[in-house]
């Protein structure tokens, strides 16, 4: 599992409805999908390195629907996902991530 210290140094907001999510997205970007009910989707690539494609459905704002994580849009432009995340297969990673900022979980 590494432990190096990694950031996301980009943020990329997708509103415009023909817009598709990256099918390989750049390691250093944090990909948040908007729909007229709020985010949809995020998609960043695994911070270990593996090159895994991960994709996260959000919940829409202010809703109570069955999707597993949130984002949040800062002022300053960064991004927390909640809760963490851990992939089931490949890498098996586990970290979360707080204003761009990616915190393992041993």
């Amino acid at each position: 599992m590494p432990t190096p210290a990694k950031t996301y140094g980009q943020v990329c907001v997708m509103t415009d409805p023909g817009s598709r999510l990256p099918r390989i997205p750049d390691a250093s970007t944090i990909y948040i999908e908007e729909t007229g009910e709020g985010h949809a989707r995020a998609v960043v690539r695994c911070p270990c390195g593996c090159g895994q494609r991960i994709e996260l459905p959000l919940r829409p704002v202010n809703a109570n629907d069955e999707a597993d994580w949130s984002a949040t849009i800062h002022d300053d432009g960064t991004v927390t996902i909640e809760p963490s995340i851990e992939t089931t297969r490949g890498c098996g990673s586990h970290f979360s991530i707080e204003r761009n900022v990616v915190r393992w979980y041993t």
